[in-house]
């Protein structure tokens, strides 16, 4: 007997990106974010949450099963979990393929999270964050192409993060419903 899910599910897709690559390959980025540099797919990968059925699990393309009403939500960071070169995404743009998800659009949540504690790690401090991601929905199954824009900065020795400029790359991802 198979599991009963409710009518829709969510999908988190996480991307990762390598800023250390980045920034030896492309040392003089485009600071115009409206004319991002572009990248290879040798700069990234994404996870997706457990759904069945996935193919280019730590790729820059994925494959996975979703439902028309199901929701995808995409969260990048960098491989220092943003500590390090930060980056944020500020725009997912369909440029090709089939028409399988709504628009994404900014969206967040502030809820409560754990950190390690003040002197050891456990017991860990409960705190309030926000957590930032592009959503959509899925419409229809089909393989869809997007640009995904995404801003990285460089944490300056003792300083604040500056910008190290504007980024994009052309991921596909299909859907089998």
């Amino acid at each position: 007997m198979s599991k009963l899910e409710g009518t829709n599910v969510i999908t988190n897709i996480q991307i990762v990106i390598d800023t250390d690559k980045v920034i030896k390959d492309i040392p003089n980025p485009s600071k115009d974010q409206n004319h991002p540099s572009g990248l290879s797919h040798d700069y990234q990968y994404m996870v997706v949450s457990g759904n069945q059925k996935i193919n280019g699990q730590g790729t820059a393309d994925l494959n996975f099963l979703a439902f028309p009403g199901d929701v995808v939500r995409m969260s990048m960071t960098s491989e220092y979990s943003n500590l390090d070169n930060p980056v944020l995404i500020y725009k997912i743009a369909k440029f090709g393929g089939d028409d399988v998800f709504s628009d994404f659009n900014a969206e967040s949540i502030t809820t409560k999270t754990v950190e390690p504690g003040s002197s050891n790690v456990l017991p860990p401090a409960i705190v309030e964050r926000k957590f930032w991601y592009y959503q959509a929905n899925v419409e229809n199954k089909g393989t869809e192409n997007y640009q995904v824009w995404f801003a990285m900065y460089q944490r300056v020795r003792g300083g604040d993060p500056v910008l190290f400029g504007y980024f994009y790359w052309d991921p596909t991802i299909t859907v089998n419903v």
